[in-house]
């Protein structure tokens, strides 16, 4: 696995195979292909700035809550959940990667979450089909149509905020008058072809791809798994308020001082993976490894990750579900890094692995856990009366939770 991570993008690569999945031409997802833009400003300059990001996750996470919850009380309320959080976490995610003028738009959240949706309905009919009869099928469904339609919808939305941004750079404003979002390191850092609008809405709409859908999915299951197993509530509330108490209110790294939270979130994550694959790439040449194995051009791999996570020579007593495993994993070992909800090794790859794993996990890793956090304060969360934990939705390699599942909340007095 270490020599397979080592071997470079232009050998092995999983933009390739990753556009090659998704039907690239008939599905709007080639951009990926002219670009990486998107991924290195995620690298360099969010995540070594996620603690100034924090202040305005919060505030958006108590305006998405009080948005979204608006009709729960003091009385038992039935919600699909899942819905709920997933206008929760687009505001949020938006609010990050696209700015404050959009994050709260209700029209531009929709264009995210349905150009999401169709894409994969796009590439789950075309799996029925062999591909020399792709482009005249996506040319027939509703669901490729939409596709588009929602991709000129948000460069309508967006373009015009990058011609702005773009003209005040040139215009040498004030740095610390610029925007703290995404968008606005991707149009500080673009250069040759990246610098067109059109083609930085696009890789800004892809980051929403990415993570809007997989983020809502974690916090439905991490909230399925707490009504499954509610003796958790005392244990992580106690924890949120000990925090809290002793910083005297939220602060900027309060999601760093979270960590049996944390664990939660990746205990949940390990039974419901965004995937049952990880590791996704493709090899642009013939490969020999040290071993003698050659790897044929054309090759696709990947690797079964949740089955990794099931082994119980990787983790004991796999089948059982233990909010604090990773908890007590870190706090009975020096490496306390390696254990946490975004970090990945070859036994943990829900994130990928490697130089190409996930650039935005560091970010899910805040929102989850302070929209977690938030969450569990302010509401109590059950099944219905006789009701248990809804089976997984898994069609293909895709995990989600089911869409119609119902969860009982009432705010906290």
């Amino acid at each position: 696995m270490e020599e397979l991570r080592s071997i470079p993008e232009s050998r092995l690569s999983p933009r390739h195979l990753q556009v090659y999945n998704l039907y690239g031409k008939s599905t709007t997802t080639d951009i990926l292909l002219k670009s990486d833009l998107q991924a290195r400003m995620l690298r360099n300059r969010l995540t070594p700035n996620l603690s100034r990001f924090a202040p305005n996750t919060l505030e958006e996470i108590d305006y998405t809550i009080k948005q979204e919850f608006a009709l729960v009380g003091d009385q038992w309320t039935s919600l699909r959940i899942n819905n709920n959080l997933l206008y929760v976490v687009a505001g949020i995610t938006t609010q990050a990667l696209s700015g404050n003028s959009l994050c709260r738009n209700r029209k531009w959240l929709s264009t995210c979450i349905h150009y999401t949706e169709n894409i994969f309905l796009t590439v789950l009919v075309l799996r029925l089909f062999p591909r020399v009869v792709h482009s005249w099928i996506s040319s027939l469904l509703p669901s490729s149509w939409a596709t588009h339609f929602y991709l000129r919808r948000a460069k309508k939305m967006l373009i015009p905020i990058i011609e702005e941004r773009q003209k005040a750079l040139i215009s040498e404003e004030e740095k610390s008058e610029r925007p703290l979002d995404l968008l606005q390191f991707m149009v500080e850092a673009a250069d040759g072809d990246d610098h067109d609008p059109e083609r930085l809405a696009h890789l800004d709409l892809m980051v929403n791809l990415a993570g809007i859908h997989t983020s809502s999915m974690a916090i439905t299951h991490a909230i399925h798994d707490l009504c499954e197993h509610p003796e958790y509530f005392n244990i992580l509330r106690e924890e949120i308020e000990g925090v809290l108490r002793v910083d005297g209110g939220w602060e900027k790294d309060t999601h760093l001082k979270l960590p049996k939270i944390d664990s939660f979130l990746k205990e949940s994550q390990r039974f419901a993976p965004p995937t049952l694959l990880s590791f996704n790439r493709i090899a642009l040449d013939s490969l020999t490894l040290s071993s003698g194995v050659v790897i044929p051009a054309g090759t696709h791999l990947s690797v079964a990750s949740r089955n990794i996570l099931f082994d119980p020579e990787v983790t004991p007593n796999p089948e059982t579900f233990d909010g604090l495993r990773y908890y007590n994993l870190r706090s009975d070992r020096t490496d306390t890094h390696r254990h946490q909800f975004a970090s990945i090794d070859s036994n943990n790859m829900n994130f990928g692995a490697g130089r190409y794993a996930c650039p935005r996990r560091f970010l899910a890793s805040m929102v989850l856990k302070l929209l977690r956090a938030k969450l569990i304060l302010e509401f109590d969360f059950r099944f219905p009366t006789g009701i248990k934990r809804p089976s997984l939705l898994v069609i293909d390699e895709f995990v989600a939770p089911v869409p119609w599942a119902k969860v009982m909340v009432k705010r906290r007095s």
